[in-house]
């Protein structure tokens, strides 16, 4: 699909952003998207300056970087230091409405975008005019999110004009803990792309035959059931014929480590902690393990999918949104040891299950997710809300 050019005045990107992950990579689509429209970004995030691949495609998109606290001190006056919110401050929450307000002004931008990974964050920015969209890619899970959704994100919420969702799942728990059961369709759901769709490849028939997680490795990603999963799977193969590979960082990194080894895993069992090619290991793997305790929408499992790998997931949260049960992968129930490994024992036995499921995948990516579908969907919400670009 070719999107037609449009120059369009500012929007305003509030990004929350790490070096790698979902949100980071959620963000290079969006400036890939917004360079395609032909619209005009200024990009604020939490860091003085940005990294070197983030500056590049700033400078390839002439789009411009402005740190989040060089807005909130010109509001200030520039007379105090300016400190990343928490995001139950509602009195942040109140600067950074009227910080962000006049930044819009002075920018003469057409609205605000906020894409966050942490549910709240720089919510008083998503109030500070009426074309303004938040994008969560979580969603407010466990006690103390839900009380503080109730005691502070709730209100401010409220005074959000637009919400994007990327499961039904995770819009409605947004319905639910931020009391939007009567503004339902002012939170659009466009699940998550992991680029065009791919044409089909073999699957991998050498051994060792790989288990692949790309995830960070926190508690709620399920690390340490990913352990216990792995032993129990490893140990009906001879040496060599299995191997499980974690991919992605996190603050359970070296606990993780040193549990695989004290069990005696070895090179069977390992989390290697960042890479750079993920595609690489994407095409390597033979099955896709995500362990998850609570997830909204992956983008490690849909880069199966579009890369012809069969998955294995817990079933939970948007996670049912994306496998087809035995047809493009196999659910188990959270904290189901047995249950995981069965499913993966059924698939690393049976290479032709392996590329029946892995072809299914594959179509089923582009008929739900594949980049065209995002791209289109996209601009018609940028449509509605900043307008200024044509409608499909």
């Amino acid at each position: 699909m070719t999107v037609t050019e449009l120059k369009v005045e500012p929007i305003i990107l509030v990004a929350e952003f790490y070096e790698s992950g979902g949100t980071r990579t959620y963000l290079k689509q969006l400036l890939e998207f917004f360079s395609l429209i032909g619209a005009s970004v200024v990009l604020v995030g939490v860091d003085e300056t940005v990294d070197r691949e983030m500056q590049s495609l700033l400078d390839q998109y002439s789009f411009r970087y402005v740190s989040y606290q060089s807005v909130m001190s010109a509001s200030s006056g520039g007379t105090k230091e300016i400190r990343i919110p928490k995001t139950w401050s509602r009195g942040t929450q109140r600067r950074e409405k009227r910080a962000f307000s006049s930044f819009v002004k002075s920018e003469g931008a057409r609205g605000i975008l906020v894409t966050a990974g942490t549910p709240g964050q720089f919510a008083g920015a998503s109030t500070a005019c009426s074309k303004s969209l938040y994008i969560l890619h979580t969603y407010p899970h466990g006690r103390r999110q839900h009380l503080l959704s109730w005691a502070y994100m709730k209100p401010v919420f409220s005074r959000t004009p637009h919400f994007l969702a990327v499961s039904e799942f995770q819009k409605r728990q947004m319905e639910l803990l931020w009391g939007l059961s009567s503004r339902s369709s002012d939170i659009t759901v466009i699940p998550n792309t992991a680029g065009p769709a791919i044409s089909k490849s073999d699957a991998p028939a050498a051994l060792p035959l790989r288990v692949l997680t790309a995830s960070w490795v926190e508690a709620y990603k399920g690390p340490f059931f990913w352990i216990d999963v792995a032993e129990k799977v490893v140990q009906r193969y001879k040496q060599g014929q299995v191997q499980f590979r974690w991919i992605g960082e996190g603050s359970l990194l070296n606990q993780a480590r040193s549990m695989a080894e004290g069990r005696g895993l070895g090179s069977t069992v390992e989390f290697a902690g960042h890479v750079d090619e993920v595609g690489d290991e994407f095409d390597d793997a033979a099955v896709y393990l995500q362990p998850s305790f609570t997830e909204n929408m992956s983008l490690s499992v849909i880069e199966a999918l579009r890369s012809g790998v069969p998955s294995v997931v817990s079933r939970v949260g948007g996670l049912v949104e994306i496998i087809q049960d035995s047809e493009s992968g196999f659910f188990f129930e959270s904290g189901d040891v047995d249950g995981a490994a069965a499913a993966l024992v059924s698939l690393l036995d049976s290479q032709v299950l392996r590329e029946d499921f892995g072809e299914a995948a594959r179509q089923h990516y582009a008929s739900n997710f594949d980049q065209d579908l995002w791209n289109d969907a996209m601009k018609k919400i940028h449509n509605d809300i900043f307008g200024g670009v044509n409608p499909l």
